[in-house]
């Protein structure tokens, strides 16, 4: 079982739901949520961390997210800049799907940037 697997399970076995009530709520499949659990499908997309977070009471989306070891980095709300201020206001207009593909896109542009600073660093 990964983390993020045993996680689900003991959110879900505490908030009293079985594996099929929790696939129901999130719109997936009972052996989806068996995979989960186990640790077939180890790196979910952002849609269904937020499905997820939506429906486990002891876990936010930001809970699972750092379970997962993506970076989550808040964003400077003690003095933050006008162009930080327009990104968030566009951002929390944006859909919950529609937040999830702008997450995973960046999520991907991190990792291509990783990669190519590990590469700069070998020569």
């Amino acid at each position: 079982m990964t983390e993020l697997g045993t996680a689900v399970r003991k959110a879900r076995k505490d908030a009293g739901m079985t594996q099929r009530e929790l696939a129901r709520r999130v719109g997936r499949s009972p052996s989806w949520v068996c995979q989960i659990e186990t640790g077939k499908i180890v790196e979910p997309g952002m849609d269904t961390l937020t499905a997820l977070a939506s429906v486990l009471p002891d876990y936010t989306l930001a809970d699972l997210q750092q379970i997962l070891g993506y970076p989550v980095t808040p964003p400077n709300t003690d003095n933050p800049g006008p162009l930080q201020k327009q990104l968030l206001r566009a951002f929390n207009h944006l859909s919950k799907d529609r937040q999830g593909v702008l997450y995973d896109m960046a999520l991907a542009l991190l990792k291509r940037q990783q990669g190519e600073d590990d590469e700069s660093h070998q020569d």
